[in-house]
Parts: C-alpha cells; sequence; structure tokens
C-alpha cells in the first residue's frame, strides 16, 4: 500500500472553508495533506484522526518566494505560539493544521480577512488582464488585417466575425467588471 499519494482537487483554493472541509475529510479518510505541488496535493498515509486546519489568505508571498519571507516567518511564529503547526503555502494562502479538539482561531477579524482577500483578488485581476489584453488586441489586429486582405472572408466566416465582434465587448465588460478592484 502506498504511504503517499497526490489528489487534484477540482475546485479553486479561494474558497476557505471549502478547502478547510477538504483537508479536515482527507485527514478523517487516513490521508494527511503535506505540500502543495505543481502536480496535485501532496499527502501523507496517517490512522484516521480529527485534524483541525486553518487558511490564511496573504497577499504578501508568491510562488516564486523562499517560505522564510519576515512576514512569513512573523505569521509561522505566532501561528506556532497558539499550537498550529505550518504545513504549506501557495499563491497567497498559508495552511496551518492543529490537532486539537478545539483550537484558537488564527483569524479572528472577518474585516481583515476580507481585505486580505480583496487584494488577493485584485492582484489575481491585474495579472489576468495584463495577459488576455495584449492577447485580445492581437487577435483584433489580425481580423482587420484578414479585412483589408479579402473583406468578403472576414464577413462569411462566422467564427471570424464573432470572435471580431465579441472580443471588444469582452475586454470592455471586464475592464468595467475590474474598474472597481483596480
Amino acid at each position: 500500500m502506498r504511504n503517499e499519494k497526490r489528489f487534484f482537487p477540482l475546485f479553486s483554493n479561494r474558497g476557505r472553508i471549502r478547502l478547510v472541509d477538504y483537508l479536515e475529510k482527507k485527514a478523517m479518510e487516513g490521508w494527511l495533506f503535506t505540500r502543495f505541488s505543481n502536480f496535485g496535493w501532496k499527502f501523507r498515509r496517517i490512522p484516521p484522526q480529527k485534524i483541525r486546519f486553518s487558511i490564511v489568505y496573504f497577499p504578501g508571498i508568491s510562488w516564486f518566494d523562499a517560505a522564510a519571507t519576515p512576514e512569513l516567518m512573523e505569521l509561522r511564529d505566532f501561528c506556532a505560539h497558539n499550537g498550529w503547526e505550518y504545513v504549506d503555502y501557495t499563491e497567497s494562502i498559508v495552511v496551518f493544521r492543529n490537532d486539537q479538539e478545539d483550537p484558537v482561531p488564527i483569524q479572528t477579524e472577518p474585516l481583515v480577512e476580507l481585505e486580505n482577500i480583496h487584494k488577493i483578488a485584485t492582484a489575481q485581476n491585474r495579472k489576468e488582464l495584463i495577459h488576455a489584453l495584449p492577447m485580445a488586441l492581437l487577435w483584433m489586429l489580425f481580423s482587420v488585417l484578414i479585412y483589408f486582405e479579402n473583406p468578403i472572408s472576414l464577413f462569411t466566416n462566422t467564427a471570424i466575425l464573432l470572435c471580431v465582434g465579441v472580443s471588444p465587448v469582452l475586454i470592455f465588460g471586464r475592464l468595467v467588471y475590474m474598474a472597481p478592484c483596480l
């Protein structure tokens, strides 16, 4: 029987409650979460037990940061003082676990957590826009060039016509949607 396993969860790691429930359920099934990986989340076989997990949204870290940034080390020390053991971090979230039945919660201020989520979402939206906007503009430029080369094919090809008409609407809609976050 294997002692390590990788799971590929099919949900976003932005839902804290669902993520915590997932990790606690896996611990009850005998799989302890050990770390995030590009090839799935790594779990180690343990005797089934009730382990509490906590997710902290931390906007100051990314995949490329070392695990020993001063801010993260301060958070880890604070949590260790309250009995929480650091597990791993990924883009903007830090995972802790605790074996106590009723541990002291890490995040007690919902407004602070909401502000952190807002910062993370804003940064994520900016990244998406930085990647999507040039591609959409390039596609629109490509379509205009097709129009000047062969205007009939532009208006007879439904796929190109749909993309040329829909791309500006999607870009404008995304900018309007993101405007409060920027």
